[in-house]
């Protein structure tokens, strides 16, 4: 028998069901810090080998080059290349149904031939874009940013590439729990937002897969000094989904994303803050923070 093993990435569960012994999952780092248990939000079984192509299938998504989505007799399948590499390069792929709550994993990467167990099976870019669309379904939204955790404040840190992240990770090396510095998640609950960390780190190293709640949000810009500026919900919105990762395929994922947004920007304080890069932006966001 082979033994299942679930990953939990941002209050989610997604569950690997080995098909036979050479499709054994093994989870090595970042991924092993977020190995949990509980009921699974998705199950996949897992087959050592190429995945089926789909017959009648037509193309819903393709980045030219990473990855591509098809659709057909109501299965979504998603490849790890781009449609016109399917036969040279079809090696992993994900089947699913249409809620993705259960689908098959196929893989058969060359790193993965000789060995007795598959590394890390989902892989980039298939691990990001099946959470991607699990959040869509009215879970939440990944996020181009760095989460911190100090002392019971969460703090978002947004920002497309270039723009500090990693550095602020850094300078609060030390200070606070760094859930992240490249990539998190937000979710909706009960009582307001809450931010978790992903495997999916940037320059800075450390992962965690806490979540706390989001208290102050802040897209990032670079300056000779450090400077606050309140963003009106509606700009906040619009700048925080430009550094998002929304599920473009997905008209009604879309529409969520936008909802979901408004919400956001509305019930937690969004700044713009510009800052220097030395240790004396941690002071100055504790006490924009605080009052």
């Amino acid at each position: 028998m082979t033994a299942d093993t679930t990953l939990q990435i941002g209050d989610s569960r997604i569950c690997f069901r080995p098909t036979s012994p050479e499709a054994t999952c093994r989870f090595i780092s970042p991924y092993d810090s977020f190995l949990g248990g509980g009921t699974p939000d998705v199950i996949l079984d897992v087959h050592r080998g190429p995945p089926p192509l789909l017959s009648n299938s037509f193309l819903c998504f393709d980045t030219g080059t990473t990855w591509c989505m098809v659709k057909a007799n109501g299965l979504v399948a998603i490849y790890g290349c781009s449609y016109d590499a399917l036969q040279e390069r079809n090696n992993i792929g994900l089947v699913m149904a249409p809620d993705f709550t259960r689908g098959n994993l196929y893989v058969l990467r060359p790193e993965s031939r000789g060995r007795p167990y598959l590394e890390n099976p989902l892989g980039y870019p298939l691990d990001q874009i099946l959470t991607i669309q699990l959040l869509a379904q009215g879970r939440g939204l990944l996020l181009h940013a760095c989460a911190v955790l100090d002392e019971g404040r969460g703090y978002c840190f947004a920002g497309v590439s270039g723009r500090g992240k990693s550095t602020m990770a850094g300078l609060w090396d030390g200070e606070a729990t760094i859930l992240n510095d490249d990539r998190i998640i937000l979710r909706p609950r009960d009582n307001g937002f809450w931010m978790y960390g992903t495997p999916w780190h940037g320059t800075y190293p450390a992962t965690s897969p806490e979540g706390c709640p989001v208290n102050e949000l802040f897209l990032l810009a670079h300056g000779p000094e450090n400077t606050l500026r309140r963003l009106p919900p509606a700009e906040a919105a619009c700048r925080l989904l430009q550094t998002s990762f929304p599920p473009l395929w997905d008209h009604e994922g879309m529409a969520w994303t936008l909802e979901f947004l408004d919400q956001l920007t509305t019930s937690v304080p969004v700044y713009e803050l510009t800052f220097r890069p030395d240790e004396a932006v941690v002071p100055f966001v504790r006490h924009a923070a605080r009052g």
